[in-house]
């Protein structure tokens, strides 16, 4: 008698403590899906060049980053790429015959 009332006791506490854990394991979860949800804005410039080729650029804002310093490093990436693209040479001829 006094061992199968140990066996229940167990039993119940084991219980107990495995509804805690799950909580608590649920708590972290939920916390880490909102960490990782955090709404993100992206800036996009695309342009397709005379021979066809299509050209995009994309900026993602920064956690905190004010929305003009934001507008201004996607601009400043955008002219860089065409500055880049400006230095070498559109295509090269091919003759045939």
């Amino acid at each position: 008698m006094l061992g199968e009332r140990w066996v229940y006791f167990l039993a119940i506490v084991l219980l107990l403590v495995m509804g805690y854990e799950l909580h608590a394991m649920r708590a972290s979860v939920e916390v880490l899906i909102r960490d990782r949800s955090e709404p993100s804005q992206r800036a996009a410039s695309n342009w397709r060049e005379i021979n066809g080729v299509s050209r995009t650029i994309s900026t993602y804002r920064l956690v905190g980053e004010h929305q003009d310093d934001f507008i201004h490093r996607h601009e400043a990436a955008t002219r860089a790429m065409i500055e880049e693209l400006s230095k070498t040479p559109d295509s090269e001829r091919t003759e045939r015959r």
